[in-house]
């Protein structure tokens, strides 16, 4: 319903804890070769 009406109503991808497994990962696991978001991927 929302994107017929062209509403944003995405959720953010936020949670105080993977938000605090995230900075307590090495470097390594975040960038890899200039590409970000590498956990994720």
């Amino acid at each position: 319903m929302s994107m017929a009406h062209s509403i944003e109503s995405r959720l953010p991808f936020m949670d105080f804890r993977l938000v605090e497994f995230v900075f307590n990962l090495p470097g390594e696991f975040k960038v890899r070769d200039g590409n970000g978001k590498v956990f994720l991927k």
